[in-house]
């Protein structure tokens, strides 16, 4: 069974703050569909928000925007959060999760090698070249560490993490 791979997007953002230059964030967003413009702006419009509340909360507003936007990365079955992975759920059993997950894998470390890192460690002695990129898997390269995730919150939403 081939993976059903989705539409996966960056949203980042680099700003001056009180006594904080070059602040920055980001995060990769997976769609069910293909997104239009409007719903793509209005997610980088509601993270733009959550940073501003955020640095509110903390007292260090933004004084100056230095980018605020989106990119297009890839279609692919997994899509990478903070020592996690999550996908639309698709399975009927566990193993086909793992399964699935292996194949993710495997497809990301054959990638880093191609763009000449090794397949869990990025090159450092190459320059930077974006058409070139190293894929961090944050421990997800360690199947001891994955541990499958059907809680009611990802249920309600039609999705399946594997922590790691």
């Amino acid at each position: 069974m081939e993976d059903k791979k989705f539409p996966i997007y960056k949203f980042f953002a680099t700003w001056d703050q009180d006594n904080y230059e070059n602040n920055g964030s980001s995060f990769y967003k997976m769609y069910k569909e293909e997104p239009t413009v409007e719903q793509l702006e209005n997610d980088l419009n509601n993270y733009k928000l959550n940073i501003i509340n955020k640095q509110n909360e903390e007292k260090h507003p933004v004084t100056d925007w230095k980018e605020i936007a989106y990119k297009y990365i890839e279609h692919e079955s997994w899509v990478l959060h903070w020592f996690n992975h999550m996908t639309y759920n698709q399975f009927e059993t566990d193993t086909e999760v793992e399964e699935s997950f292996s194949n993710f894998i495997k497809r990301k470390k054959k990638q880093n090698m191609q763009n000449g890192h090794s397949a869990t460690e990025m090159n450092y002695s190459m320059p930077y070249n974006p058409d070139k990129p190293f894929y961090c898997f944050m421990g997800a390269d360690e199947s001891w560490r994955w541990k499958i995730c059907r809680c009611e919150h990802c249920v309600a939403q039609g999705k399946i993490t594997i922590d790691h």
